[in-house]
């Protein structure tokens, strides 16, 4: 069975406690409980990868882009990680891990295309991002937060330009 975001999101909605029966479809606040809970989600997202055996080696020069990215987010920790995948995605766990599919990778042109791309999914944990999904009822897709993302994702690779 594959995992995808939307059983990752549908899994943390059942751990923050969204009640359907609540004629307000009000949203809980997220506890430390339910933080713990993201955490142990997205660990068993990324475990889920592993044991299907499509979580892949990181080679060299995805190691040297992630520390590269690593260091515009000094307070955003993160861990890239592979996965087999045709469909070209990629996307930023609660935890801290950012999942590149071979798909999307395969489509880069270059390495600053890559590390935009990593630059975006972390400034989704920075920003708070996956936190309003929760408190919005989990949308989709936003807009808004999409855009935010794009613009400190730009605005990182502008300044590591401008220090070279």
């Amino acid at each position: 069975m594959k995992l995808s975001i939307a059983v990752t999101i549908l899994l943390v909605a059942l751990a923050f406690g969204r009640s359907t029966a609540n004629a307000e479809h009000e949203t809980k606040q997220p506890t430390p409980d339910a933080a713990l809970s993201m955490a142990e989600l997205s660990a068993r997202v990324v475990e889920g990868f592993m044991v299907q055996g499509r979580m892949l080696p990181l080679p060299a020069a995805l190691r040297q882009t992630e520390s590269e990215v690593q260091a515009w987010f000094p307070n955003q920790p993160f861990e890239l990680r592979l996965i087999d995948d045709p469909v070209p995605n990629a996307r930023a766990l609660p935890r801290g891990d950012v999942l590149l599919n071979l798909g999307l990778l395969l489509d880069l042109e270059n390495p600053s295309e890559l590390k935009f791309v990593l630059a975006h999914e972390v400034a989704h944990m920075a920003l708070g991002h996956f936190a309003k999904h929760v408190r919005a009822g989990f949308p989709s897709r936003s807009e808004p937060l999409e855009l935010e993302a794009d613009e400190l994702a730009l605005d990182k690779l502008r300044l590591a330009a401008l220090s070279t």
